[in-house]
């Protein structure tokens, strides 16, 4: 088969294979022998004497294209070549939006100095099985997403992903990214085989970056500072996450991460709504700095025991309703407890709050064995709705400081489990 390809612009089926005429007509050569193809691309060089050019037939089935230093919009897109299955580009360093889009004949590209990837680049591209760009340091929106066939372990010194970047790639295995600084929403999103992901540098993780890469069992990302929506949303395999530098955990981060045991964040100062939610498995959280825990962040979490939130202001509606293990939460610094914030914890029986300001409706409802809550501050908690005990053990105690007795007594909604209010 010719190998090396120069140029071509039109297909031509007047000259012999190979042939760049003077008017800028060229011909391939198929796997038989015969003329197949035609490549639109913007520059005719090396021509003869006579205003012609040769392509060399080396005997390979690789397409080279010398010189290329910019590959334009569309101009590999929609199968319009089906005989270029592996192509090099030597001299490439930018290749621009949707250059190969749809492109289902493409197999293998090489882009040694390769330094930028546009937009949808490669998008649909699914008989796409392997890629070089050993120097690539930019990779745009949707560049490779829905390359099927693209597998094994991708290995990039990109400084960034933009928006679905490797989208439903289900055939990579790992990440490894030292030099990312920012991956954006969806970047990996639906890479099932995805199994490691190394980001050393990485500080923002978009939104639903991860959700369902359900063989993700190890990340190292210590340096992320800001992590997404839904970033590792249903990753069903990860069984620990440990961030240093983490601000937040953002609403739904690792929501349905089932096998998740271990979760440990140095600084983070805020745990938003579902963050949690329905790890099952989750064992042990370490969130020292984190001050405010969203609305249903720990809902479900049925195989957790212990929680210590030494910082902790705030807690959110439904944060721990369902810990149906939970026997031990410290909480010396919450003011605010919402509703439902502990609703169906059945092995919870003792809890301190010597700082609450306000605990709302039905913010125990249903823990059968709670039998003892204190209640230190020197003011009266604010009640804001019923049934904030409902459901508790029978010899529940509400300890509060004794001079503030009867006053917790005749308070609305108080009233209602003043038999209860003892002094501490």
């Amino acid at each position: 088969m010719a190998a090396t390809v120069i140029y071509p612009v039109k297909l031509a089926t007047s000259t012999r294979a190979g042939t760049v005429k003077p008017d800028g007509t060229t011909v391939l050569v198929g796997p038989d022998g015969t003329i197949s193809a035609q490549i639109a691309l913007a520059t005719v060089g090396n021509r003869n004497a006579d205003g012609g050019a040769m392509v060399e037939d080396d005997g390979s089935d690789v397409f080279t294209f010398p010189n290329l230093v910019t590959i334009a919009m569309s101009q590999f897109a929609r199968s319009t070549v089906s005989d270029v299955r592996t192509a090099e580009f030597p001299e490439c360093v930018v290749i621009t939006g949707e250059a190969f889009m749809d492109n289902t004949a493409i197999e293998s590209v090489a882009l040694p100095k390769c330094k930028q990837v546009g937009n949808y680049a490669f998008y649909g591209c699914t008989s796409l099985s392997s890629v070089s760009m050993p120097l690539c340091r930019s990779v745009g929106g949707n560049a490779f997403a829905r390359c099927k066939k693209l597998s094994g372990a991708l290995n990039l010194p990109a400084e960034g992903l933009d928006d679905h970047a490797f989208g439903m790639c289900v055939g990579i295995t790992s990440v490894t990214m030292p030099r990312c600084m920012e991956v954006g929403g969806y970047a990996f999103s639906g890479c099932a085989s995805l199994a490691s992901v190394s980001m050393y540098k990485c500080s923002e993780v978009g939104d639903y970056a991860f959700r369902d890469c359900t063989s993700l069992a190890s990340v190292y990302m210590p340096s992320v500072e800001q992590l997404g929506t839904g970033a590792f949303y249903g990753c069903t395999a990860l069984p620990r996450i440990d961030m240093y530098r983490c601000d937040a955990v953002g609403s739904m981060a690792f929501q349905g991460c089932t096998s998740l045991s271990s979760a440990h964040f140095d600084t983070c100062d805020a745990v938003e709504e579902s963050a949690f939610q329905g790890c099952t498995s989750l064992t042990y959280v370490g969130l020292e700095w984190c001050r405010d825990v969203g609305s249903w962040a720990f809902q479900g979490c049925t195989s957790l025991e212990s929680l210590s939130l030494p910082s902790c202001l705030t807690l959110g509606q439904s944060a721990f309703t369902s810990c149906s293990s939970l026997t031990s939460v410290s909480l010396p610094k919450c003011r605010y407890v919402g509703s439902m914030a502990f609703q169906g914890c059945t092995s919870l029986s003792y809890l301190s709050l010597p700082q609450c300001m306000e605990i709302s409706t039905r913010a125990f409802y249903g823990c059968s064995l709670l039998s003892e809550i204190r209640l230190t501050g020197s003011y009266v908690v604010r009640l804001t709705g019923v049934e904030a005990f409902a459901g508790t053990h029978q010899s529940l105690r509400i300890k509060v400081p004794s001079r503030l007795v009867g006053t917790y007594k005749r308070e609305r909604f108080w009233s209602e489990v003043s038999s209860r209010i003892v002094a501490s």
